[in-house]
């Protein structure tokens, strides 16, 4: 019975400092649905979104991520050709991995490095590139802002 007890206190701390690492991390860490993390893991989601979105070439989704005025699909196309130096029919997305999350201290603006790593389709060579990504917060939704992205 002792032996039964000690395993259950600790797989209960076990569990406990993993939730508390992924609510630490901004949801870094898989959260099986639950709401941990914060506002950093909320604009995480978002930005591994715009990368399916880019990946998959569904440039009118990924504009839906722009602030209501400037959701323009083509200001995806131009952020892909800055940054790779490439039109998109000549990249083939194969992965992207967030670096870093980070908000400001009033909580309404935030920052995302991701690394972008793709496929040239005219050399077939790798090309990698770290991106970072701005959002910023309206009425309680994170909106990108390519602007100021690069």
């Amino acid at each position: 019975m002792k032996r039964l007890l000690t395993l259950l206190i600790v797989l209960l701390l076990a569990t406990g400092g993993y939730f508390l690492a992924a609510q630490l991390t901004g949801g870094a860490l898989p959260t099986f649905g639950l709401p941990l993390g914060g506002e950093r893991a909320v604009v995480r989601q978002q930005t591994l979104k715009f990368w399916e979105d880019v990946k998959f070439r569904d440039f009118k989704s990924a504009a839906n991520m722009l602030s209501p005025g400037a959701r323009d699909p083509v200001a995806i196309a131009d952020l892909l050709t800055r940054t790779f130096h490439l039109t998109p029919e000549k990249l083939d997305i194969t992965d992207c991995s967030i670096d870093v999350v980070e908000l400001d201290s009033a909580g309404r603006r935030a920052r995302v490095k991701s690394s972008v790593t793709a496929h040239n389709l005219v050399t077939k060579q790798p090309v990698e590139a770290d991106v970072m990504l701005f959002f910023h917060l309206d009425h309680g939704s994170w909106y990108l802002d390519l602007g100021s992205s690069f």
